[in-house]
């Protein structure tokens, strides 16, 4: 909150932070082994022989998970902790500004009087897993949109309440 420490007014209180989450990754990681572990179990049952499959030897399996799902991973770790560092949305009693950039920044801010509607969006994982999409809408004024926060629903409501 490094920006925002910057630019608050005198006498404005921040209510929400928002942060992006590491859920949508760790998901996909958590299916992706899911199916390399299903497909390494096919090939070692009598099934996969029946269908002249090759067998394939156990440390081969270890060395191909080490080899492609984990590297994989921390791919996908280290662009969420990017965009973690990259993205900042606070709202407070007054606006709600997005701050985007490391070495350069843009800035978005809505007054909260201004801010027309706030639009949630969730598919089903994100809804089981607790993140999603936010995006405020001000009058005559561009959106901010955030995609992929923890705890969407708190963040809207803390831009609703007034």
């Amino acid at each position: 909150m490094s920006y925002m420490k910057e630019t608050l007014q005198e006498g404005e209180e921040v209510l929400a932070q928002g942060r992006m989450s590491y859920k949508p990754v760790l998901a996909g990681l958590a299916a992706a082994e899911i199916v390399y572990l299903g497909v390494w179990i096919f090939l070692r049952t009598g099934f996969a022989r029946a269908l002249g499959v090759p067998e394939v030897p156990v440390l081969s399996g270890l060395a191909l998970n080490l080899v492609l799902i984990v590297p994989i991973g921390l791919v996908a770790a280290l662009r969420v902790f990017i965009d973690r560092l990259r993205n900042e949305i606070v709202v407070t009693d007054r606006r709600v500004v997005h701050r985007q950039g490391i070495v350069s920044r843009v800035t978005e801010e809505i007054d909260r009087g201004a801010v027309e509607s706030v639009v949630l969006s969730q598919g089903v994982l994100g809804r089981i897993l607790g993140y999603g999409d936010v995006t405020v809408r001000g009058r005559g004024m561009g959106d901010i949109e955030v995609r992929r926060i923890d705890r969407p629903v708190q963040f809207r409501n803390s831009i609703q309440g007034r």
